[in-house]
Parts: C-alpha cells; structure tokens; sequence
C-alpha cells in the first residue's frame, strides 16, 4: 500500500448495500491507513447522490470517518474541497490533502459516465 504521500491507486469496491458504484484508493499514513470512498447507493441518494467517505483505519477499525457528497458529477471542486478538508481533519498537510483531493475529483471525472448510469 502506498503513503498518502504518493498518487493514489484506485480499485474497484465492493457492492454490498445496494452500491451502484464504488471505487476506493486506501494510502498508509502515520502507521495507520486512509480510505477514500466514491460510491453511489440508491438507499442514501437523497441526502448523498454520490457519496465521498474518507476515513482513518488502524488495525482494520474505523477510528474517524468524514461523509460528504455531491449531487452530479460536474461539482468537481466542490468532490476537492470536501476531501481535501477531510484529510486535513485526519492531520494530512494542506498540500498533500490538495494534491490528493484533485485526484478524487479526476477519478470522478473519469468515472463520470458509469457514475450517472450509476444514479439511474
């Protein structure tokens, strides 16, 4: 796994709980992981359309999760806003957290097309 200093490497997750769509990216910070979370879940699509979920494990435990969302896949800044003060919550530097947040908004980005047929 690589540090959240590093560009993150995506993989697909799982699609339990009605999820439509899921991709996730997991970095090693401070001894402890980060998860990134992008998935799409009818049951929550009214206050989450695309939910964005950063989170801090240690030994396989949510220690802090951040949920945020946005309603299409054109409010890109706003997907880099809410990750990059996620991560900067968690105690990522500012810079780091803005180099990694742009890369979520990319995924959304690239993702764009599945992520609508996704919210169908």
């Amino acid at each position: 796994m690589r540090s959240i200093d590093k560009p993150l490497e995506w993989i697909q997750g799982k699609r339990e709980k009605g999820c439509t769509y899921h991709t996730l990216s997991r970095a090693r910070w401070n001894g402890d992981t980060i998860q990134i979370d992008v998935f799409v879940m009818p049951s929550i699509s009214a206050s989450r359309p695309i939910a964005i979920t950063v989170g801090l494990y240690r030994d396989y435990h949510a220690v802090e999760k951040h949920k945020s969302a946005i309603m299409n896949t054109q409010e890109l800044d706003a997907a880099a806003k809410k990750t990059s003060q996620a991560l900067v919550s968690l105690g990522v530097s500012l810079d780091t957290a803005v180099l990694r947040a742009s890369e979520v908004s990319k995924r959304i980005q690239r993702d764009a097309k599945a992520i609508s047929a996704a919210m169908l």
